[in-house]
């Protein structure tokens, strides 16, 4: 299944309790990051993050690690 753009800003929008242009600049921000560390050869690695919902209070997102072999870092 994929999700768009469209939706996954929606989906952002929603959960978070903000708006969805907030959502969308939020998306955008966070791909051009994405896209400026990976040209950069970084890798990103994003296990729990959060965020603050409208109350104002801390909301904890669970990312699994993935399973990696030491193969594809050699």
């Amino acid at each position: 299944m994929s999700v768009l753009k469209k939706e996954f800003i929606d989906r952002m929008a929603e959960t978070g309790g903000i708006t969805k242009k907030e959502a969308g600049k939020g998306a955008a921000l966070f791909i051009e990051t994405l896209m400026e560390c990976m040209s950069e050869d970084e890798r990103v690695m994003i296990y729990e993050t959060y965020f603050v919902d409208k109350e104002g209070r801390t909301v904890n997102i669970k990312v699994p690690r993935p399973e990696y072999s030491s193969e594809i870092f050699s």
